[in-house]
Formats: structure tokens, sequence, C-alpha cells
């Protein structure tokens, strides 16, 4: 690290301010297969992501991702010794995982992630020594492309947790680097200096020092995580300054700040990283204004890390049932035909859940009549060219082109309208499902039976 005069820093300091203030960009997105929406697993947490995110989801405001653009599994009833019942109810992000951990209480915390991926010790309990020993931290990359050998959480779990002096006024010049014949369990050096170039980048100035963990955030950090911006309050767009209390949603900094060379896209690319408590943040200078500082994937590669890794799952979760994607308790649907309970079928994860068989505003709402399908399994299911029908046969409706994530739900109604990824249309004139009792049957692209639901008068 090299030191510079306090007028270059302040002047540093107060021109990235600026920046970050100024930022207004359109982010790049990739084409992909149309998914339907996750359903929040709880109220609370819609209410937690919507003020930041949903702005984003809806492009009426252009920054990263706080959360991500939803939900990215079904809730999860997760086994922690202290919550009331020994579950505690989490749902993942692309970005982080959000707690339930008293329903009464109603708090939302954001998961402890870090240091599980790091050092394969993951907590199921306010105490430390509530402690499930994995084997080995996460070996998947944190920052660029997923087949960089490097660095990966595992490759980490020697240089975190390291208290250092206070280096505010310096700059991170310092890299990690696989050392020679380096195998999956190595652990990364650092190269002093080996960025000698970022003494020239105000971003990379450290400019705020955090006793209580010894670890010194660079300016483009600090910059992001205190910064304000457009909020969504009582449906309206307000400036909220700053955008989050970055403690309870980032953490504290467990690590120095370091340069990695990453491929992202395929290309070698210069990332400033650094690990917290909550989450990792990454600066990529060559990334366009307002993108170069953003959240790491950590509540995706965790949810990866925990439930889809080879000895996975060491801990069992539960499917919770899942809340609308707004948050908000829906209005009452219609009244269905059947006067006993209904039966729904089927040993995989995706069902029929419910279906409405009268419409609520009579024979005229045909749109009223609707299937719901969700996906209850902790993977992606493709639904493409599967088929829902009636016994008859005669009203059959193919899928489109269609993924459903864990949580994910589509609802497929009798009457005509323009699909969505959460909606789809028989496009039939009258009602589909009789009075005297139906039954609904899913079946894949290759015919077989997935689910049905039976109900009776």
């Amino acid at each position: 690290m090299r030191s510079h005069g306090g007028s270059r820093r302040r002047l540093y300091a107060c021109i990235a301010i600026v920046c970050v203030a100024l930022m207004v960009v359109i982010p790049f997105s990739a084409p992909r297969r149309a998914a339907a929406p996750v359903l929040f697993a709880s109220p609370a947490f819609g209410a937690a992501w919507s003020p930041v995110d949903e702005p984003v989801a809806s492009g009426a405001v252009q920054r990263p991702y706080l959360w991500g653009a939803g939900p990215s599994s079904a809730g999860l009833s997760e086994p922690y010794r202290d919550a009331p019942g020994g579950t505690r109810l989490v749902q993942y992000f692309d970005k982080a995982r959000m707690e339930l951990t008293d329903p009464a209480l109603g708090t939302v915390t954001t998961g402890l992630l870090t240091r599980e991926l790091v050092t394969g010790r993951i907590q199921v309990g306010d105490s430390p020594a509530s402690i499930e020993v994995r084997g080995r931290g996460s070996t998947t990359p944190i920052v660029g492309d997923a087949t960089n050998p490097s660095p990966t959480y595992h490759q980490l779990r020697d240089r975190i947790d390291r208290p250092q002096p206070d280096a505010t006024g310096q700059f991170v010049t310092d890299t990690l680097l696989l050392p020679p014949d380096a195998s999956a369990d190595s652990t990364l050096i650092v190269q002093s200096g080996g960025m000698a170039r970022a003494a020239d980048d105000p971003n990379a100035l450290l400019s705020h020092f955090v006793p209580e963990t010894g670890q010194t955030i660079p300016q483009a950090f600090w910059s992001f995580m205190t910064a304000g911006g457009m909020a969504l309050d009582g449906g309206a767009l307000v400036d909220r300054t700053p955008l989050y209390d970055w403690i309870p949603v980032v953490g504290l900094p467990i690590s120095p700040a370091w340069w990695v060379t990453a491929r992202v896209g395929g290309a070698p690319t210069a990332v400033m990283l650094q690990l917290y408590e909550r989450r990792v943040l990454t600066y990529t200078p060559t990334n366009p204004t307002g993108f170069q500082v953003e959240m790491g994937n950590i509540g995706q590669h965790y949810y990866r890390y925990r439930y889809l890794s080879a000895d996975a799952p060491l801990i069992p979760a539960t499917v919770a049932p899942g809340a609308p994607a707004s948050g908000k308790v829906p209005k009452p649907t219609a009244t269905r035909r059947a006067t006993t309970a209904p039966v729904s079928t089927g040993a995989g994860p995706v069902h029929i859940v419910d279906l409405v068989a009268r419409p609520p505003d009579g024979a005229a709402d045909i749109n009223g009549e609707t299937v719901t399908i969700r996906n209850d399994g902790l993977a992606t299911v493709d639904i493409t060219r599967w088929t829902l029908a009636d016994p008859s046969g005669i009203n059959l409706f193919t899928f489109p082109s269609l993924t459903l994530p864990p949580g994910g739900v589509v609802v497929v109604h009798s009457g005509q309208g323009s699909p969505t990824a959460t909606d789809l249309y028989f496009g039939k004139k009258k009602a589909i499902w009789k009075d005297t009792g139906d039954t609904a049957t899913l079946r894949d692209a290759a015919g077989s039976v997935i689910s049905t639901y039976t109900y009776a008068k």
C-alpha cells in the first residue's frame, strides 16, 4: 500500500462521493427464458425488499440490486435452535438471505452467510457453540465466471478475521494469487503492491476504519453503502439518505480489500473485493458508471452450497408456504364448487395446488376460473410443453417455454388473455370445470402424469 498527502485524500474522497451521487445509467440485461416469479414466503420479506429493489425491478430507478429482482428460492423452514419450534423461516435472494426467526416480533434479518461459505461451519443457533461442520467451505468462485479457479470462498479461509492496523489514507494495491501448483484446497497468497496502478484510483483509497473487526473500507464501498437514492415509501418514490442501514444489511468487514484478476464474460478483468459478515462487495472499474460497485451473488452461492452441492443437504429444510410477490395479502378468491375436501396428488415437486371452479362474478367471468401450479422443490423445473387437461381431454392446455424456480407459481385461466410469466390462458369462451366435480391433470412433455387435483360436490 502507498500513502499520499491529506489534501489529496480529501479531494479523492469528495470526487468519489460526488460521482456516486450523480450515477444514472442503463443496466445490461441478457435475454432469457420466461420464468414465473417466486412468491415471498412472508409479507415481512416483501416489505423489506420493496423500498429499495421494487423501483429497480419496475425500471423506475437504475442501479444495482440490493437483494435481487425477487426471491430466488421458495420459503424454507431451516433448523435454528433458538427460534420458536426449533426452525425459522428463511428465503434466498441472489444477493442475500432474509430470515424471520421469531414471527411474533416480525423482524427480518440478513443472513451471516460469508463466514459459513468460507469455513464450512454452519451456525444453527445464537450461541457460537451451535455449529454444524460441513467439512470445508464453498469452492464456488466469488466473482466472475463460474469456471474461474479463484478466488473461491474456501481459498480465503486463512484470510478472514485477521484484524489489521488502521490503513486510512492508503490505497488498495495488494492482489490475491493462486500459489504455483495450486489445488482446490490451496489458500490464496497476497502479493503486496501487485496492483500498483490502483494508487491513482480514488475509489481504491482506504477511507473508513472499523475498529470492531480491524478492517479498513475503501472509498468505493464506503460511498456505495452510505449513498442516498430513491426509495419506495407509501407507494411513492422519495429521496432517502442513506438508502439503507449498512451494518444490518451488509455487516462489518471481515477481510481487507484486495484486487483479483478474474474472467468476466470470458475476459480477464481487474476486480477489487472485500468480504463482509453478510455480503461480498465488488468494484469493477471497467463496468458502466453506476454499476462499478455491486453486491456479490452470495445468496445464490450459499443456496447452491447448502442444498445443491454434492454432499447436500447436510442440514435438512422444508419448503414453507408462500405469500404473494407483493408481500400483501391477496383479495378473496372465488368460491370453489367442491363441498368436500379436494385431493391433490403427485410425487414430484411440481403440483396443482388450487382450482377455482366458480368464477366470482358468475358465468361471464371465465378468467376467474383458474388452476394454480407451484414448484415446491429446491431446484428450477422446466415445464415447457407440459399439458393441463380435464378428463375428456378436449380442454387441453400446452405450456409455452417456461421455467418454475423453487417456490414459483403459474396460474392458468380458462378464458382468453395475454399470457405472462405468471398468468396463462386456455382461450375458452365458457367454463371448463364442472359444478358436480372434476379432475385436472398435469402431465410432462412425455405424457407422464405429474399431478392431479380432484374435487367433488
